[in-house]
């Protein structure tokens, strides 16, 4: 029995894999250049490597978001004891991006993009990524979309078209 189990979680994780990688996308290559300016205080929650951003709000947690609905997240290289803040005006420079896509069954498929990003003033803030899930017929989230769900909260500046 437990190696009935143990075959089917292989065969649903090998074909994730294949799905994952069939799916990828090649993007908007207008992102990278570009920079995300913050335009408030970003204070990361207790015990957490990740602030999520939803409809222009920072949520004090991962649980209060969506998943099925348009969100970011910026992510840090912190440990989860230490409290970090991303002051206003902040600087990101998108440096390359990757669009990967992670299809769970014929239903659920997440859509992500993730930005590699550099900042001077936060060395261990290197990823900010936008995601949703969405059925099959749905894509990656337009660089508008991406900046509707993060308005107010970071701006994206310098971008070529």
């Amino acid at each position: 029995m437990k190696i009935v189990y143990l075959l089917k979680i292989i065969l649903f994780m090998a074909s994730g894999t294949l799905l994952m990688s069939a799916c990828a996308s090649p993007g908007d290559d207008s992102l990278v250049g570009a920079r995300w300016v913050a335009l408030q205080d970003i204070t990361f929650p207790p015990r957490s490597t990740t602030v999520f951003i939803q409809d222009g709000k920072v949520l004090e947690r991962s649980n209060q978001r969506d998943r099925f609905a348009p969100n970011c997240g910026v992510e840090s290289t912190k440990g989860r004891n230490e409290r970090l803040t991303i002051k206003k005006g902040s600087i990101f420079n998108i440096l390359s991006v990757t669009y990967p896509t992670t299809a769970f069954d014929e239903v659920i498929t997440i859509y992500e993009t993730r930005m590699r990003v550099e900042s001077i003033n936060h060395r261990n803030i290197r990823t900010i990524q936008c995601n949703e899930r969405g059925n099959m017929a749905a894509s990656h989230l337009s660089i508008e979309t991406m900046q509707a769900t993060m308005k107010g909260v970071f701006e994206l500046e310098n971008r070529i078209r």
